[in-house]
């Protein structure tokens, strides 16, 4: 059970280490005003428990959810080494794997290069299938 515990801690640990650090990557000018930019802000000074409050913003909050990965997208279009949009992703999905949900419903509606999981998870649910 200990062991779990530190699993957890650490897993904790590395997802707060990646959002300060994805903070200062991102577009700030889309974010200006937002709830999330003001939590990250608040985890980058070191309080802890904005952490969690992330959390419950983006799977409670459709909006700042959108903003956050409009912002990441944005990022990396102006410099498309970055991958900004995919480390935002990843981290968001090893917070809570329910945001992988939520990122596919964005790039359904968003994306208009679609990842290739995104578009195989979508043949699978018949999305794509003409009717006749």
């Amino acid at each position: 059970m200990i062991e779990a515990d530190k699993q957890v801690l650490n897993s904790y640990e590395a997802c707060t280490e990646r959002l300060i650090k994805l903070h200062d990557q991102l577009d700030h000018t889309e974010l200006a005003g937002s709830k999330i930019l003001a939590l990250l802000s608040r985890l980058k000074d070191g309080d802890t428990e904005a952490y969690t409050q992330i959390k419950e913003l983006l799977l409670n909050d459709p909006n700042e959810l959108k903003k956050l990965l409009l912002s990441a997208k944005k990022a990396d279009s102006k410099n498309p080494q970055s991958h900004i949009y995919r480390e935002i992703t990843l981290t968001l999905i090893d917070i809570d794997p329910s945001f992988g949900d939520k990122i596919r419903a964005f790039e359904d509606k968003y994306s208009s290069n679609k990842s290739l999981e995104t578009s195989y998870l979508l043949s699978l649910s018949g999305s794509n299938i003409e009717r006749v």
